[in-house]
């Protein structure tokens, strides 16, 4: 059975750093590699669009069913995650959700690229409420990534709450 990561987290927690260090073998789908390819890091005009692409690609990629699946975006929205929890259900992907629980402080220092301070808490308040809402979207892996064992290259199960 294949594998659907999806790493939640403000802008920078770490997930695309994190994946790119933990998932080599996977296929890597991120949101802002499309803004990119489109000519804009982020363009309100052509968002929904990105938008749009980003999620026909990830269910192309399910659809033929032939690799592991990371989607590298924020995922903090909870109709966002569910949605992408429900794809892989569809096409019958393992999902495991890994939860960046880094302070709000840390994400804004790590940041190359301007992030206005109402988006972190909107964000934030969204990944609180996904997290309320985890235990109901059933049978998936949740690992959480905190300061203290984010710089291990593999998780380790001593140190990351499974639920």
């Amino acid at each position: 059975m294949n594998e659907l990561v999806i790493p939640v987290g403000l802008p920078g927690a770490g997930k695309s750093t994190f994946i790119n260090e933990n998932y080599k073998t996977y296929h890597i789908l991120c949101l802002d590699d499309i803004r990119i390819a489109m000519g804009s890091a982020f363009n309100p005009d052509t968002e929904p669009f990105a938008k749009a692409t980003f999620e026909i690609a990830g269910k192309a990629v399910m659809y033929r069913g032939m690799s592991n699946l990371v989607i590298d975006s924020t995922n903090v929205s909870k109709y966002i995650t569910e949605k992408w929890i429900k794809m892989g259900k569809t096409y019958g992907y393992y999902t495991t959700i890994v939860i960046f629980d880094i302070p709000i402080e840390v994400c804004k220092s790590r940041q190359t690229k301007k992030v206005p301070n109402e988006k972190y808490e909107v964000f934030n308040n969204q990944m609180k409420d996904l997290r309320n809402s985890l235990e109901t979207l059933g049978a998936i892996n949740v690992i959480y990534i905190n300061e203290k064992n984010f710089r291990i290259s593999k998780p380790d199960p001593d140190i990351i709450e499974l639920i």
